[in-house]
């Protein structure tokens, strides 16, 4: 399965493999986040992708936190990328 396929899971077994105990509540993809959808009881934080962070900044309390998540590219793409004509990237009207 490849991780585009379960993209919270793949959050929250992040997050428990960096020892976190978490309780995870997912969320459709580009959900229009409300504060009363992240009022959980007895919460000490809640983790947030940088994605829906943005969409919750309106809200956002001292209980919210992100997760910042850097991509690492592989020097052989990152060659064969730039080794492309720029050209062939852009569209043309």
């Amino acid at each position: 399965m490849q991780w585009q396929d379960r993209p919270p899971e793949r959050f929250f077994d992040h997050l428990k493999s960096l020892g976190l105990t978490v309780t995870p509540h997912a969320f459709a993809d580009h959900h229009p986040y409300k504060a009363s959808d992240l009022v959980f009881n007895q919460c000490d934080a809640l983790l947030l992708t940088e994605k829906d962070a943005v969409k919750c900044a309106a809200f956002a309390d001292e209980k919210f936190w992100v997760l910042r998540v850097d991509a690492l590219i592989d020097p052989a793409l990152t060659a064969q990328l730039t080794a492309k004509d720029c050209h062939s990237w852009t569209q043309t009207a």
